[in-house]
C-alpha cells in the first residue's frame, strides 16, 4: 500500500510538470510511463488498478500508452543519457509508437517523423516494424466536433437544471452536483493536456 502511494505521488509530480518545455515534457511522459509500469506490477487486483487510473485522471487507453513507454528501452537510455529527447515530439500518441523502434531506427527516423501528423508517424513506424496497418483508419475527433459535442451536452444539462429548479434538493445537494461537474471538467482538461503535451 505504501509503495502504491509513493508511486502515485511521484506520477502526480511528473503530471504537474507536463506543460514545460517540449524536451522536458518528453522526459516526463517517459517518467510517468516508468512509474506507472512499476505501479501496475505492484497492484494486486484489476479493480485497484482501475482505481489508480481514475485517481490519476487516466482513461484506460491513456494508461496503456504510458505502459508502452514504461516497458520500452527508453526508461533506461532516454532517462539516464537523455538520448535524443530534444528531437522527439511531446505528443504521447506519437511517443507510444516511436518508443517501439530500436535505437538505430529511431536515430535515423526521428528528425524526419517528429513533426509529421500522428497518423503518418504511426504508419511509418508500423511499416518499419513490419506491422500491417488497420484496413480502416481510426476516426479522429476534431476540435470542432469535440466543441460541438460539449456544447450540446452542456445545453442538455442546463435544460435539465432549469426543469428541475428547486426540486433538485437543498443547498448541500446542489453544491455536491456542481462540485462533481467541476471535477469531471478538470479530468477532461487533464485528458486534453495529456494528449497534446505542449505546443511544438
Amino acid at each position: 500500500m505504501t509503495e502504491d502511494k509513493d508511486l502515485l505521488a511521484r506520477i502526480k509530480v511528473f503530471q504537474a510538470s507536463l506543460a514545460k518545455s517540449k524536451a522536458e515534457t518528453v522526459l516526463n511522459h517517459v517518467r510517468i510511463g516508468k512509474a506507472l509500469f512499476e505501479l501496475k506490477k505492484a497492484t494486486k487486483t484489476s479493480t485497484r488498478w482501475r482505481s489508480h487510473l481514475a485517481e490519476l485522471g487516466f482513461p484506460r487507453r491513456i494508461g496503456d500508452r504510458y505502459l508502452q513507454l514504461g516497458e520500452s528501452w527508453w526508461t533506461e537510455e532516454l532517462l539516464e543519457a537523455e538520448f535524443l529527447h530534444h528531437q522527439l515530439p511531446a505528443d504521447l500518441e506519437k511517443l507510444e509508437w516511436l518508443c517501439r523502434l530500436p535505437r538505430e531506427n529511431l536515430k535515423d527516423l526521428v528528425s524526419v517523423l517528429a513533426d509529421l501528423p500522428r497518423e503518418t508517424v504511426i504508419r511509418k513506424v508500423q511499416q518499419k516494424l513490419g506491422i500491417k496497418p488497420a484496413t480502416k483508419p481510426i476516426d479522429r475527433v476534431t476540435a470542432k466536433a469535440f466543441k460541438q459535442k460539449c456544447e450540446s451536452l452542456m445545453d442538455q444539462l442546463i435544460d435539465l437544471a432549469t426543469e428541475a429548479g428547486p426540486d433538485i434538493g437543498d443547498d448541500a445537494t446542489r453544491k455536491s452536483i456542481v462540485d462533481d461537474l467541476m471535477t469531471r471538467i478538470e479530468k477532461i482538461d487533464a485528458a486534453l493536456t495529456i494528449q497534446s503535451g505542449v505546443s511544438e
